[in-house]
């Protein structure tokens, strides 16, 4: 892209749809891919400003939702972390609602909208999501457990919220650890 190579478009079409791309919802990003096709030049400005290392993660997200917006559909968080992943996926890994909101209610994390962040405010709700990760990190580590990034942290958070308990684990050890998820027991 950087380089105007014409295959950025083949390239972004593979990132979007190879597998095992089961990161986005593929309507969004295939209506992204399309709004690139038919208008190339605007989705390069789009992706630059997202990949524009001059500037704080915040605003190369909101950047990239303001130059989305004439496309007729709002950039979404799951959508444009994605694409923002591209710059280094330990270090900016993808932001999904239901994994973070619930990673934030099971440690009592404040959520973005407790500490007055808007929905429609990407960045910022991006940033709340990295600080999240990096306390994440500096606390397992306190505790003897290395996480070795952003992503070790986020494939963590993403476990405990959205995988059931282990078969091998003890029944006690299950149905403790799916009430602490909410789910009550998963023992049948």
């Amino acid at each position: 892209l950087f380089a105007d190579d014409p295959a950025w478009l083949d390239k972004l079409h593979y990132a979007i749809t190879a597998p095992p791309n089961n990161l986005t919802n593929w309507r969004e990003t295939q209506a992204f891919e399309s709004w690139c096709r038919t208008q190339p030049e605007n989705g390069k400005v789009a992706l630059r400003r997202l990949w524009d290392e001059g500037i704080p993660v915040a605003r190369r997200m909101d950047t990239f939702a303001e130059a989305v917006a004439p496309s007729g559909r709002p950039a979404r968080i799951a959508e444009t972390s994605f694409f923002h992943m591209a710059m280094d996926p330990c270090a900016f890994p993808i932001y999904r609602s239901t994994p973070v909101d619930k990673a934030l209610d099971l440690t009592g994390y404040p959520t973005s909208q407790e500490v007055g962040v808007r929905s429609g405010e990407l960045g910022r709700r991006y940033e709340h999501f990295l600080t999240f990760l990096d306390i994440m990190i500096k606390r397992a580590a306190n505790g003897g457990l290395e996480l070795r990034d952003r992503l070790d942290a986020q494939s963590a958070a993403w476990m405990v919220t959205q995988w059931p308990p282990l078969e091998h684990w003890l029944d006690t050890d299950k149905q403790a650890f799916s009430a602490y998820q909410g789910q009550g027991s998963l023992i049948r």
